[in-house]
């Protein structure tokens, strides 16, 4: 795995790995449970390795969308500035159409509030394919504090990952022992979105910075 390459998108994320031969054969070998034997990688056609490849690659940049979103939100987000949707259940209406109309829900629970993640994320990418470009992360993002509290997306574990991104940034080591193709490809997968997610912070703190910059100049 220390040799890939990938293909990224104008947010910087990755969307697809540059295949190599020898890179399949490493993330078999590292990725499935069970007999990862040199016997057993040989017994297989190219066919059936690309076949596994392409399962795994699929796996590393779509598993656990939720999981992946859930901690950009953390993030990026400027957390509970107070809201009336701190403990379930709640009411509120979210800024999305269902069955044709905006309505007041009720949130039971953390699902609740995905589905309707769900919807805006759907919206989102039909308006990007009809010919916007807003960014999926920070769409989302923004119309969270209409019908949830950002701290719901706030955990423990989110909390151990920014420590140990950090270290990791400042120290120049891994996080795990080995080398990169030796690193959890989840915690590869979550520290990719991590330093995606710090980026788009920063360009929100700048963008912000301007404009009240610029509105303090026009007074």
């Amino acid at each position: 795995m220390d040799s890939i390459e990938w293909e990224m998108d104008k947010d910087g994320n990755p969307t697809k790995i540059k295949m190599m031969h020898s890179t399949m054969t490493k993330w078999i070998r590292l990725g499935l449970a069970g007999d990862t034997t040199d016997k057993f990688l040989k017994s297989l056609t190219f066919q059936e390795r690309v076949e596994i490849f392409s399962i795994m690659q699929n796996e590393f940049m779509n598993q656990g969308g939720r999981e992946t979103l859930q901690l950009k939100i953390a993030l990026i987000s400027d957390g509970c500035g107070g809201c009336p949707y701190h403990q379930f259940p709640y009411e509120a209406i979210p800024p999305v159409r269902i069955d044709g109309k905006q309505q007041s829900l009720e949130f039971n629970s953390i699902e609740d509030v995905w589905e309707v993640i769900d919807l805006l994320k759907e919206e989102v990418r039909e308006s990007n394919e009809n010919g916007s470009d807003f960014d999926e992360d920070k769409s989302i993002i923004a119309q969270l504090p209409f019908f949830t509290c950002a701290n719901h997306f706030y955990t423990k574990e989110i909390s151990r990952d920014i420590e140990r991104y950090t270290y990791c940034i400042n120290s120049g080591t891994p996080a795990y022992p080995g080398s990169y193709g030796e690193q959890p490809a989840r915690w590869v997968r979550r520290f990719i979105a991590m330093k995606n997610a710090f980026a788009k912070k920063e360009d929100m703190m700048i963008s912000k910075a301007k404009k009240k910059a610029k509105a303090n100049n026009g007074k």
